[in-house]
């Protein structure tokens, strides 16, 4: 699920919702994860995007926790 909003004459962001699940064996885990970026346009032939991917509380299997990769990208 996600979405975006035009918030100025040169900016935009959206913010996005993912459920995670997995299986490693007879374990299973989810969780749910969060994305969010903007854009904005520089000029009219250049832009600027930036997101941050995957925040959120991680999962867990068999009780230890494992974080999500977190990445920011430009």
């Amino acid at each position: 699920m996600a979405y975006a909003k035009r918030v100025g004459s040169r900016v935009s962001l959206g913010i996005g919702a993912k459920y995670l699940k997995s299986r490693l064996d007879s374990a299973n885990a989810s969780g749910y994860a969060f994305d969010a970026g903007a854009l904005f346009q520089l000029s009219p032939s250049l832009r600027l995007g930036v997101a941050f991917l995957n925040g959120g509380p991680g999962m867990a299997f068999i009780g230890e926790p494992f974080p999500l990769p977190m990445a920011g990208k430009v």
